[in-house]
């Protein structure tokens, strides 16, 4: 028995933000492409792939749909890379740096998408 139970006000909801393309939902993982923008991932649009960041649970088969539903273009190759935490210090207190999962999308030749709206 779950504590707060969808109602069907919730489950219209849900179907009236993914229809309207608010979040990109499948299963459990919820996908956001967001644009890594580093100067790698500048050498990297040049040959034609565009590095974004996802969700940590996100799989190549869930980057490639939304990545279609978003840009209309069908990738040739998804490579997943997932960044580990990073211990940092300040004094005496020891934190951590976030983790995040990238995602390279390699496109057909002379295919270009605007990544970085304008």
């Amino acid at each position: 028995m779950a504590i707060f139970p969808k109602t069907k006000e919730n489950k219209k909801a849900d179907s009236e933000n993914i229809k309207a393309g608010i979040a990109y939902t499948t299963g459990h993982a919820s996908i956001f492409l967001i644009p890594h923008v580093t100067e790698k991932a500048a050498i990297h649009e040049e040959a034609s792939q565009y590095v974004v960041r996802v969700s940590p649970k996100a799989t190549k088969g869930e980057v490639r749909q939304e990545f279609m539903a978003r840009f209309g273009i069908k990738p040739l190759k998804i490579n997943m890379l997932q960044q580990r935490q990073k211990p940092r210090r300040r004094g005496a207190f020891v934190g951590y740096k976030k983790g995040y999962k990238k995602a390279v999308i390699t496109v057909p030749k002379g295919k270009k998408i605007d990544i970085f709206p304008k």
